[in-house]
């Protein structure tokens, strides 16, 4: 709900969210609210900026702007800044207008402004969803002048807090096979900036925060407010505390070896900020952003899903393999009860090492004969969809296509082009680029029953040069290839709305909001450790829904660090996202077999839970040698608890642990699963909601690597397994 008064008041509601704005004398837009609900514009704090103390009245107007141009009595970060051909550089941005957009379960609030000495044009747009707990925020630049304009910073947003000196900011960073680590960090005054500069949005970092007070927010308790951008490129947040204590977070666009070209008339729309707020804590904020995804982001929202059982047969084989061996696999596969058959890198051209094929997207005569059609046949015929690899967005140097098209690699001329894992990288902001790789697609789609895509990116962007271009279209590479990413996505995706995509990027490299609208499954990481895997989920479900990464259940001793955990292990880290099979099958025992068959038939039983119910992250693989996690089904009469130890030592004895988000005067049935058909040490129980959450369930773990599963329900809708 969107409330304005007569004074330029502007308050935005949500289910349990405010956020107030003002135009105060000067004509600036000024911010004055971000936490819990308020009930009128009459509740908002004053304008005046009164916890400016030290400030002349007439420079205090510079501060708090909802959308900052470089300019004034202004040190701090900028929304927008510009470069043109006078020296008068300064941004003055003074409110024009309003307007408000209603539409079923959404509202849009856009506030013009406008400085016109500069003859520079900001939409700021405020977008609410009857049915989520969240702000969307962009804005529009558009040049109303006859002189071209520079834009050197173009952020999306800046989201300020309450002026208090206690605040602790998380964020993720990463490398690969390590992507999504939790940081913590007390704010003092000074900069704290989390930026990509490599072309993608990680895995160095990633374009979310979440802040709390250091000594008060807790996972479940506490105020807290978090964000995201949605952006595949470089992108920057700064997260800045001035001498007042006043926090502000100003992301978008990273400015760095950037500029936007605007021409007479044109204009150009931000990425999104997205923000949110929660009085319960940090996981209150995850859940806020969950719903998000499922209900306005990911493909089909808002109708639920339950993503499919994937087999892929990258490990056993790697780059060695032929039509008949993948037909085997299909055919094990198959027997295990796997969904999807993915096919992985080294199925065309003459790609048998990493050397070569890059560009050549036709199947290799020498492993497929006869195409890929008779393989997808019979993966058909056995009940699962087909999958493939592909990496469009490369190309190696062995390859016809770069021997005919040398031109279309990111470079700068006059120079060596920097190789990394043997190939280049396309240049994407060029339209004959993207026009190849919508044909291929469109070709490979059309030819063969393929029903999901595997879309693979394998390194960064640097010497970020355009043969060709005009040098002030040099630093436009940055942005024309996300927006080319983008572009291609939306073409395929809508002449092909029924295949499912995979977001990989040497794991989670390229995670944000952005991707999600066209993929729904994400490679969380390279890394399928079992025990790294705690900390990959925690770090990845403080923003995105734990049902979206995949889960791989892949060989040991791991070929990442070498750690060889047990086999149920594994498959209860994978059960917690998208579980998907990596393993070499023909190389498994017939009682490993056994044991997997029952594990998938789990996920298969259990996914309604995991992949659609609100996530509670009960103990934290972070600060204890166990970790415990729960979801809970939106009615809350079904619940799953998984509990990990790590290295317990010392015959170390769990406490209860205490279960939320149920119903305390349901009485639930607790199974200890997978009951005795695995580990015979399966019980059942009748437990209160009340009891569950104040009292807790006990899990009796031992030794290194040991693990329990709870399923929870209702007891009039139990029903036997």
């Amino acid at each position: 709900m969107i409330c304005i008064s007569d004074e330029r008041i502007f308050l935005i509601n949500t289910e349990t969210m405010s956020y107030g704005m003002a135009v105060n004398q000067s004509g600036k837009l000024i911010h004055l609210y971000w936490g819990k609900r308020l009930n009128s514009t009459a509740d908002l704090p004053s304008a005046d900026l009164k916890d400016y103390p030290f400030e002349e009245e007439d420079k205090k107007e510079y501060y708090r702007q909802e959308y900052s141009g470089w300019g004034g009595y202004f040190f701090e970060e900028p929304c927008l800044k510009l470069s043109n051909d006078h020296p008068n550089r300064g941004i003055y941005l003074e409110y024009q207008s309003h307007e408000i957009e209603r539409e079923e379960e959404k509202e849009v609030l856009i506030v013009k402004l406008e400085d016109k000495v500069q003859k520079v044009a900001v939409s700021l747009f405020y977008v609410t969803y009857s049915d989520c707990d969240i702000l969307e925020r962009y804005a529009k630049i558009e040049n109303r002048g006859q002189e071209k304009l520079i834009l050197d910073t173009i952020h999306s947003a800046s989201w300020f807090l309450p002026p208090r000196g206690d605040y602790e900011l998380r964020y993720l960073a990463g490398k690969w096979a390590g992507d999504h680590q939790l940081r913590k960090v007390k704010l003092s005054q000074g900069k704290m900036v989390l930026e990509s500069r490599r072309g993608i949005s990680g895995p160095d970092a990633n374009p979310w925060f979440g802040i709390g007070y250091s000594e008060e927010t807790r996972e479940e308790s506490g105020e807290c407010w978090s964000g995201m951008l949605s952006w595949c490129g470089n992108w920057r947040m700064t997260v800045e505390t001035n001498r007042y204590d006043q926090v502000a977070i100003t992301g978008g666009i990273n400015p760095f070896d950037t500029s936007l070209e605007l021409g007479e008339g044109e204009s150009y729309r931000t990425p999104s900020f997205t923000g949110s707020y929660s009085e319960w804590g940090y996981g209150g904020v995850s859940r806020n952003l969950h719903h998000y995804f499922h209900r306005r982001v990911i493909p089909g929202a808002p109708q639920s899903f339950e993503n499919p059982l994937i087999y892929n047969s990258w490990e056993a084989c790697f780059f060695d393999f032929n039509e008949q061996q993948q037909l085997q696999l299909a055919d094990q596969a198959a027997r295990l009860g796997a969904e999807i058959f993915v096919v992985d890198d080294g199925w065309f051209s003459t790609r048998d090492d990493d050397t070569s094929g890059l560009g050549d997207w036709f199947p290799s005569k020498r492993k497929f004969p006869n195409g890929l059609a008779p393989l997808i046949r019979r993966v058909n015929s056995l009940g699962m969809k087909f999958g493939l690899w592909v990496e469009p967005e490369m190309v190696n140097p062995d390859s016809d296509l770069y021997r005919t098209h040398p031109d279309w690699v990111i470079a700068y001329e006059n120079r060596p082009v920097i190789q990394n894992r043997n190939q280049f990288v396309l240049n994407l902001a060029k339209p004959e680029v993207r026009e190849y790789i919508v044909c291929f697609l469109k070709n490979l789609l059309s030819s063969y029953s393929i029903e999901y895509i595997k879309w693979d990116m394998n390194r960064y962007m640097c010497d970020p040069g355009w043969p060709g271009a005009r040098d002030k279209e040099q630093k436009g590479v940055w942005i024309g290839y996300a927006q080319g990413l983008y572009e291609i996505y939306n073409k395929i995706t809508c002449l092909f709305p029924k295949v499912l995509f995979e977001n990989c990027c040497s794991g989670g490299g390229r995670v944000e909001p952005g991707m999600f609208r066209y993929s729904r499954i994400v490679s969380r990481s390279d890394n399928a450790d079992a025990l790294d895997g705690l900390q990959l989920f925690e770090g990845y479900t403080q923003a995105y829904p734990p049902a979206t990464a995949i889960g791989s259940i892949s060989s040991c001793p791991n070929g990442i660090n070498g750690r060889t955990t047990p086999l149920k292990y594994r498959a209860f880290v994978a059960l917690m996202g998208t579980m998907q099979i990596g393993l070499n099958l023909p190389m498994l025992e017939t009682s490993e077999i056994d044991e997997l068959k029952k594990y998938i038939s789990l996920y298969k039983g259990l996914r309604h839970i995991t992949h659609q119910g609100r996530l509670y992250r009960l103990v934290s693989a972070y600060e204890k040698p166990w970790a415990a996690y729960e979801f809970v089904t939106e009615d809350r009469r079904e619940a799953v608890l998984f509990v990990f130890g790590q290295q317990l030592r010392f015959r170390q004895l769990l406490p209860g642990i205490r279960l939320k988000g149920l119903l305390s005067e349901t009485t639930y049935i607790v199974n200890n699963l997978p009951e005795e058909t695995i580990d015979n040490s399966g019980d059942v129980r009748e437990i209160t909601g009340c009891a569950l959450m104040n009292v807790g369930l006990t899990a009796d773990l031992k030794g290194d690597y040991d693990c329990r599963l709870f399923h929870l329900k209702g007891k009039e809708d139990h029903y036997e397994q």
